[in-house]
């Protein structure tokens, strides 16, 4: 019995591509103060992260980052936490990434 199957390999979702969405449909909806904060935390995941497949990131990935210094270390949670607010958009409305 010689069953092939079919392998597709998913298109590569870059952290990038994530955040340009989440900025896009989901930032407007936020206070102006808010949206100006999580653009700035945006800009710096983008120069940090953006290149990354988000298909397999993973905590430790994020985790030298985060204890790399103990000044500003609240300022990188919030980053951070910015980027799972886009992942969880991302994980719950998955059309986002296709348009």
């Amino acid at each position: 019995m010689n069953a092939q199957l079919q392998t597709e390999t998913a298109p590569v979702i870059t952290v990038n591509q994530i955040l340009e969405r989440y900025e896009r449909d989901c930032l407007d909806d936020l206070a102006p103060r808010t949206q100006t904060d999580y653009r700035r935390h945006c800009a710096t995941l983008r120069r940090l992260f953006g290149h990354l497949d988000a298909t397999i990131l993973e905590p430790r990935t994020f985790a030298e980052y985060l204890n790399a210094v103990k000044r500003g270390r609240f300022e990188r949670v919030r980053r951070l936490a910015v980027l799972s607010a886009a992942f969880t958009i991302a994980v719950r409305v998955p059309r986002l990434l296709a348009a």
